[in-house]
């Protein structure tokens, strides 16, 4: 069970009767429960999930975080440029 205000990064398998506490991160496989003050220990779980790579399609053997970041800022910006032409309906 997921409650609100919990959540579960891109690549984590959750068990079944498996419980995600409020305001808590649910990352990898098998499933780890991090608080939101355990920011260094989140960061290193979701890169040994590959995230860049499942929500990015991002190779980032050898690159620095900042190449990282940059890639993922230019993918991301790809995707917003597809909605340019978009027209809003009211």
């Amino acid at each position: 069970m997921v409650t609100v205000g919990a959540l579960i990064h891109g690549n984590t398998v959750i068990p079944k009767d498996f419980f995600v506490p409020p305001y808590m991160m649910a990352v990898g496989d098998p499933v780890q429960l991090f608080s939101p003050d355990q920011k260094q220990e989140i960061g290193k779980a979701i890169m040994s999930v590959g995230f860049a790579k499942v929500a990015f399609n991002i190779d980032v053997s050898g690159k620095s975080k900042a190449e990282i970041y940059k890639e993922t800022t230019l993918v991301r910006s790809k995707e917003y440029e597809a909605h340019f032409s978009d027209q809003v309906i009211e």
